[in-house]
């Protein structure tokens, strides 16, 4: 069974944007019924209240008359009141609101981009299995082969691969997507470490007495021998040096294996230090799962690939020559297979599959928890408001539909019941409101009103909008809401 944070095969955007959308939708929801199901609940307390002649149903709270409110007017409603709007629903409330500012964050935390590592197929690359076994082909160091085998090689170690001699190296994923599988290795040069050479300080003046003093020590094959080095600067005293060979004849048509003597950091100033080399002995492993032939090189690759193998290697430390050594020779094998070609097709019968990385996108657990609460939540709101309105609707009359039909619990509802009261006509309705205005008026006496106007009411209109003042204008009407202000007492 997978992990619940396997990687899914879409990328991190659209998921978040797909997790956001649904978060902000499920939010939504939850405080669209949240809202009438706190009307309902009034209405149905109302409405119990109605027919209690006993007087034991209790009155309804004030802070349960509002609306579902938003993260800033529910602390402030706290602040100011309090009390928790909404009841028992307030601590839903809270979550809700606290929910709408920090999903972004959440989602941004627990929605991550990563890597998992799949079959990719094969269009076209180095394919080491392109020419015939027994053909035999020099690779080349310099060409573009060698450098794209040799970066698929870094990488495929950075990201946890097979490392080895691989059946093909795809062009467009050679680099940062590229994972070899067991099934990808056709086999792979293993190195082992054999005992080092000891040089003295003489040995290393040039690349001629180093030479002569690891001939001495008869490590290397005798035939095809060759050594690239370097020295230090304004010096002709080696810094470090490659020496290896081959265990074949130039006319010989057989596998062959590599000897080499490597060391790096020479020093140019003690003449009584010896060092030791550090010398290896190479051959070539086929995979048992593999029917695969080795391409037989040249032996002349050992003259010219010396120079490739000490620039892979001077800069390394002593413990990375085998490591180095090892994948040199694969690039070798692999550029020799794929007669020195990037962009060789499939063989046929060849399997065209390959591992590689694949960009996904790992969900947290805590997403799947979040989704899960929100569902449960909407679900739960839902049901409480299925059943308060069956409540409502069943336990109601006429009567009482026409009374509680505008119970005030959220803006537009508290505006109208406010007006309604303030004017006695019961008859206005919503669509109305637009009409009204407020402004503050002064009188002669130096009092002061807040007025509110109804502009442009038809004077035929069998209910007006707002009762007529005695000085009625047929353009405005006006209220008296409150006094706010006492004449000002004359300065002596």
């Amino acid at each position: 069974m997978s992990s619940i944070n396997t990687p899914i095969d879409v990328d991190a955007s659209s998921t978040r944007v797909g997790f956001t959308t649904i978060f902000v939708v499920l939010n939504f929801a939850i405080s669209l019924l949240g809202s009438r199901l706190l009307r309902r609940r009034v209405q149905r307390q109302l409405t119990l209240q109605k027919k209690d002649s006993k007087g034991k149903v209790s009155p309804v709270p004030v802070n349960h008359l509002n609306p579902w409110l938003s993260f800033g007017d529910f602390w402030m409603y706290i602040f100011r009141v309090r009390k928790l709007p909404g009841g028992i629903y307030g601590v839903l409330m809270c979550g809700t609101a606290v929910f709408s500012l920090a999903h972004q964050y959440f989602v941004s935390a627990f929605i991550n981009s990563a890597t998992y590592p799949t079959q990719c197929t094969y269009a076209t690359g180095v394919n080491t299995l392109a020419l015939e076994p027994n053909t035999a082909l020099t690779p080349m160091s310099e060409w573009y082969a060698t450098r794209m085998v040799s970066t698929a090689l870094t990488w495929a170690a950075y990201n946890h691969g097979e490392v080895g001699i691989y059946a093909k190296v795809p062009y467009l994923r050679a680099y940062d997507g590229f994972k070899p599988q067991k099934s990808d290795v056709l086999g792979a040069w293993n190195c082992t470490q054999k005992t080092g050479t000891n040089i003295n300080r003489l040995d290393w003046d040039s690349l001629a007495a180093a030479k002569t003093a690891l001939d001495k020590a008869h490590f290397l094959y005798p035939q095809n021998k060759t050594m690239a080095g370097g020295t230090w600067p304004g010096s002709s005293t080696l810094q470090s040096f490659v020496y290896w060979s081959a265990n074949a004849y130039s006319n010989e048509r057989k596998q062959w294996n590599v000897r080499a003597s490597m060391i790096n950091g020479l020093n140019q100033t003690n003449n009584n230090q010896s060092l030791a080399t550090s010398n290896f002995e190479c051959s070539i492993v086929k995979s048992a799962s593999q029917e695969w032939i080795p391409p037989i090189m040249p032996t002349t690759v050992i003259t010219n690939w010396a120079q490739y193998l000490y620039g892979q290697s001077r800069l390394q430390n002593a413990s990375s020559y085998g490591y180095m050594l090892e994948q040199t020779l694969n690039t070798m094998s692999m550029v020799s297979g794929s007669g020195n070609g990037w962009n060789i097709q499939l063989q046929p019968g060849q399997d065209p599959n390959y591992g590689c990385l694949n960009e996904g996108t790992v969900v947290d657990l805590a997403v799947y928890i979040m989704l899960f609460v929100l569902v449960a939540a909407f679900l739960a709101v839902a049901v409480i408001d299925l059943y308060a309105f069956a409540s409502y609707k069943f336990g109601r009359d006429k009567e009482s539909e026409d009374e509680l039909s505008y119970v005030p619990t959220d803006l537009l509802s508290w505006q109208l019941a406010m007006i309604k009261q303030s004017t006695g006509n019961e008859k206005l309705k919503s669509s109305q409101l637009k009409n009204i205005t407020y402004a503050y008026r002064r009188k002669d006496d130096g009092t002061g009103q807040v007025l509110a106007f109804a502009d442009k009411i038809s004077l035929e209109s069998t209910a007006p909008l707002l009762p007529f003042s005695e000085s009625f204008d047929s353009k405005k009407q006006n209220v008296t809401i409150s006094v706010t202000e006492k004449p000002s007492t004359p300065s002596m």
